[in-house]
């Protein structure tokens, strides 16, 4: 195994990785495993009431200020691409998504051909597939930092969540499997939904983001869309039993913050409305609320476009194609009013 770590990450940043795989790690991986049933990955152990209790409130959106049409127009300056810190860095090849495999074989073992790895007696094992995903995700994020020691510090980090993380993507399948009446086996909820794989891909780049790591958790994020067509930002804050069913098409928008037992469906957008430009630099401005707030147990239909920093309360169900930009109050639902009537006629070579 050495050897191969060696062909993954630069011989001189092998040995930190060891310091990255704890045993408390792989320990708390263990006990989520043996919540794992025959058959069944641990989900009976889960609340499934459909109604969440003990639910932290959600964030209070601070508004946008008020753009006039004056402040849209963009003062264009010149670039140079060689000024990039980046300009000069080895980047890791993008033929494959390696990363999402692995977190594949390590949250579901047992569905993704990795049976003896998810028994306590075999930690080697489980070891071994943590230091491979460790020296894949190095090779990721150290172009961008150039610091092998801050790299390992925040893999070891990412690494003691993972048993966390394991039971919040359990919590996933659990609302793909009770959300969609053509799910028939968990396996296949795994194996076969695009949504569930987004979603995880997400939540370990969300972790990577809080630790401020440079581009790297939007690569991930980008790959995975690449791959389901799903678009969520590292940076959307999405609570626990979250389901988007199909997805194709579905955006969610960096400073998105999400409630627990929300279901989305496909070409769903919850972007930005409008941006507000910097007056000093004439570039469009970062690092504020742009996008919804949705609170818990929130169905958002197939097409809809929720837009800008409003907030939806809970129980709300939003109608398909539905286009939103203002605040919605809980329990109440939206719907478009009149849908395009529908014309017929005979054709002449009936």
């Amino acid at each position: 195994m050495q050897e191969g770590r060696q062909q993954l990450c630069h011989i001189r940043f092998a040995p930190l990785l060891d310091s990255v795989v704890t045993d408390a790690a792989i320990s708390d991986l263990h006990k989520s495993y043996k919540q794992d049933k025959q058959n069944d990955p641990g989900f009976t152990t889960l609340n499934t009431e459909r109604v969440p209790t003990g639910l932290t409130p959600m964030p209070e959106v601070q508004p946008a200020k008020e753009v006039k049409p004056s402040d849209l127009t963009l003062s264009p300056k010149p670039c140079d691409i060689t000024q990039s810190p980046f300009y000069n860095i080895t980047f890791p090849s993008r033929s494959t998504f390696t990363e999402c495999d692995l977190l594949n074989q390590i949250f579901f073992p047992r569905f993704w051909n990795c049976h003896p790895m998810a028994r306590a007696e075999n930690k080697p094992l489980l070891r071994d597939k943590l230091m491979t995903l460790a020296c894949v995700m190095f090779n990721g994020i150290y172009p961008y930092c150039q610091d092998a020691e801050k790299v390992t510090a925040v893999l070891a980090q990412l690494f003691a969540g993972f048993g966390r993380l394991r039971e919040l993507i359990k919590k996933d399948v659990l609302a793909a499997y009770q959300g969609d009446p053509a799910a028939k086996f968990l396996a296949e909820v795994i194996r076969c939904y695009p949504g569930l794989t987004a979603v995880m891909v997400q939540r370990v780049a969300h972790e990577l983001y809080k630790l401020n790591v440079a581009v790297y958790p939007r690569e991930l994020c980008e790959l995975v869309h690449r791959y389901t067509a799903i678009d969520i930002h590292p940076g959307a804050e999405i609570g626990e039993y979250f389901f988007i069913d199909h997805g194709v098409g579905t955006v969610i928008g960096e400073t998105c913050v999400i409630g627990s037992w929300c279901r989305i469906y496909q070409n769903v957008t919850l972007g930005a409305l409008h941006f507000e430009i910097d007056s000093d630099t004439k570039m469009l401005r970062k690092n504020y609320k742009r996008h919804p707030t949705i609170g818990h147990n929130v169905v958002i239909g197939t097409g809809a476009k929720l837009l800008g920093p409003l907030t939806v309360g809970d129980h709300v169900s939003i109608g398909a194609n539905s286009w939103v930009q203002e605040d919605i109050p809980s329990y109440t639902s939206v719907f478009i009013q009149q849908h395009p009537a529908q014309a017929k006629k005979v054709r002449k070579d009936a």
